[in-house]
């Protein structure tokens, strides 16, 4: 994994991670869930820079380099750019609303996938029993049906 030291200026504590995206991805501020490897590539020299991140996980760009690279999946090519990890809102248990805490996931709400709270309840990315750590709480909601749940910002737990 090709970690680079350089802290974000907006916060201390935020690494960014050195990586390759499709041209028409890489613009600052682009956000993104890591997929995760493609079989295609086991034979790319630059495999280890493309898979340097966490399946499942968000990331947003915050720098764009000017190296670019031939890619066998992108007709344009890739980029080469730096991302960080972005945390994210989910809808967790009302009971476990002490921020710090860090918790198992699991899916709140009614479950209807055409809810308007399921990009909430059912984050892309977080599957059930995942630990999340719970960042800042930003309120209740209620689906239809009734059922009510808290909304956080959390990120995976390390």
């Amino acid at each position: 994994m090709m970690v680079i030291g350089v802290l974000d200026e907006k916060d201390p504590g935020t690494r960014t991670v050195v990586t390759l995206i499709g041209k028409g991805q890489a613009r600052k501020g682009y956000m993104f869930i890591y997929q995760g490897p493609v079989p295609d590539c086991r034979e790319c020299g630059l495999k280890n820079i493309c898979f340097n991140l966490e399946r499942g996980r968000r990331y947003r760009v915050v720098k764009v380099r000017e190296k670019e690279h031939e890619c066998s999946l992108f007709d344009d090519g890739v980029r080469v750019v730096e991302v960080e990890r972005v945390p994210f809102m989910a809808g967790i248990q009302r009971h476990k609303t002490i921020e710090g805490s860090v918790i198992t996931f699991n899916p709140q709400g009614c479950g209807r996938r055409g809810c308007e709270n399921w990009p909430i309840t059912h984050p892309p990315g977080l599957d059930k029993n995942c630990r999340i750590k719970v960042l800042k709480m930003q309120g209740e909601l209620e689906c239809a049906d009734g059922s009510r749940f808290k909304v956080a910002l959390v990120d995976f737990a390390e």
